[in-house]
Parts: structure tokens; C-alpha cells; sequence
């Protein structure tokens, strides 16, 4: 892995590169098999842009390669995120993935209190979008997520 930034703290950005250890269907616990190295690579890097101390976005693009990899699985895919804080109390964070094919977007409105925290998502997340090692936890999923949390003292 290599990382990088600015003198500024404006720019971050990070690439890796690595064997991939472990298939789609995982690895087998220790005395029931072991961890073969397989012909399937990931690289990839993240680029992280500091706007101001209210707005940041940050863009990735990764690459999946070797004959070890499934067919199914994307060769390539891409990711936008922003986070935008809008004074102390709200924020808002949408984000876009594509896999190749298909695309995956969530946007999140946080309110912020002192006794108070309330974080409202829209989730669009195709039943067939897939991350360069498989099947996200949030595949599927279509809808709205609210979630609470009050202080009562």
C-alpha cells in the first residue's frame, strides 16, 4: 500500500495491490483445510479531496485480475462518495458504486443534538451488484432506514 497527502491536508490518496486469499465461498477453518494462495489479484486506489472543513469527497476505482477469480465476479469497479455538513447539527452523504454493470447509491441525512441523533438512509442496492469479492451485505436492498437515538437525562 502506498499512501500520500499534502503538506496542506487537502489531498489523500492511497493504491494497494495484494494476492487475494480467500474465494467467494471463503476459507475453510484451520484442520478442515488451509488458505491456498490463488491466481486472483486486487489493486486499486482511493483519492480523498478535503474541500473545505464542511465538504470532503473522496472517488476510488479497484481492478480485480487472475484466472483464479470468478467469471461472475466485476474486472472493475468504481466508487463517489461526498460528505457535506451543513453547520454543526446536519449532514448529508450521498454515495454512488458501479460494478461493471450495475449500479448501487445511498444517501444519508444525519441530525445531530445534544440529546438527539437521528439518520435517515434511502438504499438502492440492485439484487445483482457485486464488490470485486462478491455479494455486498447490503445486496437488495430498496427502501428507507431510520434509526434513533435520544438521551433522556
Amino acid at each position: 500500500m502506498v499512501d500520500h497527502w499534502d503538506d496542506g491536508k487537502k489531498v489523500t490518496w492511497n493504491s494497494f495491490y495484494g494476492r487475494e486469499q480467500t474465494s467467494t465461498i471463503g476459507t475453510l477453518t484451520p484442520g478442515i483445510g488451509s488458505k491456498r494462495s490463488l491466481n486472483s489479484y486486487l489493486r486499486g486506489g482511493v483519492v480523498d479531496v478535503k474541500l473545505n472543513e464542511d465538504a470532503k469527497i473522496k472517488g476510488g476505482y479497484f481492478v480485480g485480475t487472475g484466472s483464479s477469480r470468478a467469471e461472475a465476479l466485476p474486472k472493475r469497479t468504481e466508487g463517489l462518495r461526498t460528505d457535506l455538513n451543513f453547520g454543526s447539527h446536519v449532514s448529508f452523504t450521498p454515495e454512488v458504486d458501479y460494478d461493471s454493470r450495475h449500479v448501487a447509491q445511498k444517501e444519508a441525512m444525519v441530525f445531530r443534538s445534544d440529546k438527539l441523533r437521528l439518520r435517515g438512509e434511502l438504499r438502492n442496492i440492485g439484487k445483482k451488484f457485486e464488490s470485486l469479492i462478491g455479494a455486498p451485505g447490503a445486496q437488495g436492498e430498496l427502501g428507507y432506514l431510520l434509526e434513533g437515538n435520544a438521551t433522556l437525562a
